[in-house]
């Protein structure tokens, strides 16, 4: 059982938290997305339509501010299976964003204009 004041083992590995992190940290601070070029401020925009206000919060608990998937429930006042549900469910939006965005990236309109 994963001790409740460590940092979350996510399930998806580091790298992936370090992206989701990345995101995250730009949807929660608005002063961050200055330094971020057109493409990654569409696609930021993107993510944001994407996902619901219940699901950027849990993620933000989970990934940004690092707390176990218990901790982030009991802060938000939810179920921990509903939290669950939400960042999974997130994910797979995130996921899907993410795929698009790497199928138009700007290299390849570059290449086929």
């Amino acid at each position: 059982m994963q001790h409740f004041n460590s940092a979350p083992n996510y399930r998806r590995g580091g790298a992936y938290a370090a992206k989701v992190r990345f995101y995250l940290r730009h949807l929660d601070r608005p002063e961050y997305q200055c330094r971020l070029d057109r493409y990654q401020l569409a696609l930021l925009e993107s993510i944001r339509q994407a996902l619901t206000d219940r699901e950027i919060q849990c993620l933000t608990e989970y990934y940004l501010r690092q707390r176990s998937m218990y901790q982030a429930a009991q802060q938000l006042g939810i179920h921990l299976s509903t939290m669950s549900r939400n960042v999974a469910r997130a994910e797979e939006k995130l996921d899907r964003v993410l795929e698009l965005a790497d199928n138009i990236s700007p290299i390849r309109v570059l290449q086929s204009a």
